[in-house]
């Protein structure tokens, strides 16, 4: 990778992106000796922005599956108190179905 200060790109920029462009090199632009910015080719910017596509797929799928797996989890927890305690617990009635019926009734679960 090259290195530059900004004045020195500033006076050799035309040759810099020749370098970038053609010669698949990268350039670090300094500033007081430390790295600001870098100049790439528009294949090496297209490579990055598909990784980083594919990596925000990628996450929103875990965390999707995530979400799926604590649900499950939390279901099977409920189950598994409701069948210890299944003295406690009282036949599901047509009241019981009517208020369900109330509270989903505004729901839209995502496919």
């Amino acid at each position: 990778m090259i290195r530059t200060n900004l004045s020195e790109a500033r006076d050799n920029l035309s040759d810099l992106v020749n370098r970038v462009g053609y010669g698949q090199e990268r350039v670090m632009l300094e500033r007081h000796g430390k790295p600001v910015a870098v100049i790439v080719s528009l294949e090496d910017i297209n490579r990055l922005e598909a990784f980083e596509d594919a990596s925000g797929s990628a996450l929103l799928k875990l965390k999707q599956e995530k979400d799926e797996l604590m649900l499950s989890l939390f279901l099977d927890l409920l189950m598994d108190k409701a069948l210890q305690n299944s003295e406690e617990l009282e036949s599901y009635t047509e009241d019981m179905a009517s208020e369900d019926n109330e509270l989903m009734a505004g729901v839209v679960l995502d496919s």
